[in-house]
Order: C-alpha cells, then structure tokens, then sequence
C-alpha cells in the first residue's frame, strides 16, 4: 500500500470504502512500524472525510493519528489531535466512537503515569461500550478495554483485580496475545511466581499459532513469552532460542516495541551466561534499532506538526470570516466595554502589586526552606524526610501514590536524587559507600519500572510537574 494510491477525488470513495481505508491502511502501517505512514495516510482520509461530509471518519482518522504518536512517546502532540477527534464526537450519536476517544485518552495517561486518569477515561470507554448493540465489534472492543483495564490496575500494584479484567478479555477474545498476557501475568509475580499456570496459557497460545490462525505479531508474542518463561526456569538456552525466533519473526518492522525488549532480554541472558562477546553483539545491535526508531519518530512527529499547522489554519480563516459579520456588533460594545476596563485596570493594578509582594515573601520562604532541606539532608538527619514531604508535598505524594509500596529508605533516595545530589554525595551523606548507592539506584529503577536510558532525576522532575 503506498500513499499515492489514493486518487484526487473524493468522490471516487462511499463512506463503506473510507471505513476500509481507516482500519486496512492504518493497521497495514502499524505492523510495519511505519508511524509517519499513519499519520500521513490519516492526514489524507481526514481531508477525503471533510468533503465527503463524513464526520464519523474524520474523528476515527484523528484518533489514528492520537494512536500512532501516543505509540512513539509524543503525548503532548497525541492529546492535540485527541482533543481534536473529542469536540468533532460530541456531535454524533456514536457510542462506539466516543469509547475510542476515552480509550486512546485511557492509553496515554497510562504512558504518562498518570495511572487515576487513565482507569477514569477507561471506565468512560466502558459505559459507552456497553451502550453499542450486539456484534463482533461490541465483543472486541470490550475484550481490548478489559484487557487495557488490567495493565493500569496492575500499574498500581492490584495484581489480584487486574488478573480479573484479564480472564475478563480472553473470554471475550481467545486469541494467543490475551493468552500470553494472561502468562505474563503468573511469571511476573515477584513472590508467588506460577510457572505451572504460565505454561497453561501458553500452551493454549501455541496450539492456535500451530493452527496458522495467528498474525505474525501474535506469533512474536507468543514466542517472547515462550522466552521468558524458560528465562524464570533458568533454561538460558532454550530461551534465547525462543529470543531469537521473536527477532526473525520481526525483522521486517520498523518500529516494534517487542523487538526493543527482546535485544533487551538477551543482553541480560548473556550477561547472566557472563557471556561478553555476545551481550556486546546484542547491545550494538539494540543501539542501531533504537537509533533508527528515533528517526522514523522524528518523520512522524513532523508530519503531525504540518497537519496541526493546517488545522490552526483553518480555525483561524473560520474565525476571521465570523469576526467580519460581527465587526459591527463588536464596534458598538467595545467603546463600553472599554470604559469598564479603564475602571477594572486600575483596580487591577493594585491587585498585581499586591501579588508581587506576596509571591517575593514565598519566594524567600521558599529559599528558606529549600536551604532547610539540603542542610538535614547533608548531615542524613532523621527528620529529612519528613521536611522534605512538608516542603514538597506534590512530588512526595504523587510519588507514594504511584508505588504506595516504597520502603522509608527508598523515599528518602528518591528525595535526595531530587534534590540532584551525585551519587557520590549520597555516598558521603549517608555513610556508604559509592558501589551501595549505584545499587540502591538500580535497584530503585527497576521497582519503578524506569528504563535505564532515562535520568533519574529527570524522570522524578518531570513527575513533579505533571502531578
């Protein structure tokens, strides 16, 4: 499928046909990794849409574009286009439709950690779900939210609820990923791992790829699972031999997450094996994939800009044409309105002087307190932590609100790498020794679940501002 295939004429396409385009070209594009093809692709239905009078195909092409740029990280960019996709489908009667919008806003609230938000926009996707009447399409769909449903539970360490809205989706749906889902759900259980049940589903899993009913995506999903679950076993061989078969199964995608993890599970296999020669081999070879995810993100990310530049563009020549039929209208009110605001102004003015002084008073208070702060921190002063949470309440309660499981001393780790002390001078700080603290942060990353290409105290900096 190429992106000159389309003709000119919008004409030439029913809204049966443009339906087709949606769904065949976009997930065509998806399996290849080509991100920047979606959007473009998109970009072009939106505009068939528009003079086909087409509004439903307009939202379900934004929410395509929200997808594809939510899948590549861009969250700021997605909620644009999202948002977008959410004022068209206030005007239709479309359950369906309005389901995907909460949906995908589900997915990139779970992207961003911001787990309430998302279980809040995937409850919306429920109630709108259970209104669409009967069909395959109803079927799927619940199975797809009931499956998001148990990663966001799980994110905030509610195993038991999640593994619910998993039987839930494979119910609904017996495909082999809910099934290799439902696998990873006993083999990443950190005290009570159950291999018997993993191998169950996996099984299962299996015996539908073996039927040649399964996609090349499902069948490297279930490979993967395959891998990790000879990895809990300790059968280091038969899993990179599973590792491996991920990596044929993919070779031909651009961009797909399961390929970035598998490099990732057979550099810490041959670092187990303490096996130098083939972790390098497998580190260079995840460099060069990242690296190329990188620019193929960057193709898509300019893409979306050009269409949010257009859109702007529209809005603003819209606009302009409402404001000349209201120029008259507006003329006559401004000379009172004018006069009000003279009056406002002044009261205004004192109001910002006065504001002024009181954000320069808690700007010193502020100083004070930080200084505070530092201060117990560098002489490691039982009560750090608890003027730390006094001064800063945001960070330390939207961070105990994502793992409510963290220890006292791994707060207190959290608070100093945020306050951006070295690594050393937690060492000296804290009587330990430097090897300690590089564990205690490793350790801390994985509990986290915070990739090792991401700065710690970037990542805790970044959370503050969005919480």
């Amino acid at each position: 499928m190429c992106f000159q295939c389309f003709v000119l004429s919008a004409q030439d396409y029913s809204r049966k046909q443009i339906d087709s385009l949606l769904q065949k070209g976009t997930r065509d594009f998806r399996l290849g990794g080509e991100y920047d093809e979606i959007i473009e692709w998109n970009i072009r239905l939106v505009e068939i849409s528009e003079k086909r009078n087409y509004p439903e195909g307009e939202v379900q092409a934004y929410i395509n574009i929200a997808s594809a740029l939510r899948i590549i990280g861009k969250y700021d960019k997605s909620i644009d286009f999202l948002n977008i996709a959410k004022s068209k489908v206030k005007k239709l009667r479309n359950p369906l439709l309005k389901g995907k919008v909460h949906s995908e806003y589900a997915q990139i609230y779970n992207g961003m950690g911001l787990y309430g938000l998302a279980l809040k926009n995937n409850s919306t996707a429920l109630t709108y779900a259970k209104k669409i009447a009967s069909s395959p399409q109803k079927r799927n769909y619940l199975a797809y939210i009931y499956g998001c449903r148990s990663v966001y539970l799980r994110n905030i360490n509610l195993p038991d609820s999640s593994l619910v809205y998993l039987h839930k989706s494979a119910k609904l749906r017996f495909k082999p990923i809910n099934l290799s889902n439902l696998a990873n759900h006993y083999l990443r259980q950190m005290e009570k791992r159950d291999l018997d049940s993993a191998f169950y589903y996996l099984k299962s899993a299996c015996s539908i790829v073996e039927n040649g009913k399964a996609t090349i995506y499902e069948k490297a999903v279930v490979n993967r699972t395959l891998g990790s679950y000879y990895f809990e076993k300790k059968d280091y061989q038969t899993a990179i031999t599973y590792y491996n078969k991920v990596l044929e199964l993919t070779k031909d995608l651009k961009v797909s997450t399961t390929r970035t993890n598998t490099y990732e599970s057979l550099i810490r296999v041959y670092d187990i094996l303490e096996d130098r020669q083939m972790e390098l081999l497998y580190r260079q070879k995840h460099k060069v994939f990242t690296d190329s995810i990188d620019r193929l993100k960057n193709k898509a990310i300019n893409a979306s800009l050009d269409l949010l530049m257009e859109q702007k563009e529209r809005e603003n020549i819209s606009s302009h044409k409402r404001l000349y039929g209201l120029a008259s209208l507006i003329t006559s009110v401004l000379i009172a309105v004018l006069g009000i605001l003279f009056y406002r102004n002044r009261k205004k003015h004192r109001l910002i002087i006065k504001r002024e002084r009181e954000n320069l008073w808690l700007k010193k208070k502020m100083d004070k307190a930080f200084d505070e702060v530092v201060e117990l921190a560098k002489r490691n002063d039982p009560a750090f932590a608890g003027k730390f949470q006094e001064v800063y309440p945001e960070f330390s309660e939207g961070l105990l609100k994502m793992k409510p499981a963290l220890t006292p001393s791994e707060f207190v780790l959290c608070a100093y790498i945020w306050l951006n002390f070295s690594s050393k001078e937690i060492a000296t700080y804290t009587f330990v020794t430097h090897k300690t603290v590089q564990v205690k942060k490793y350790r801390l990353r994985k509990k986290l679940g915070i990739p090792t290409n991401v700065d710690l105290y970037h990542f805790f900096k970044t959370f503050n501002e969005e919480s």
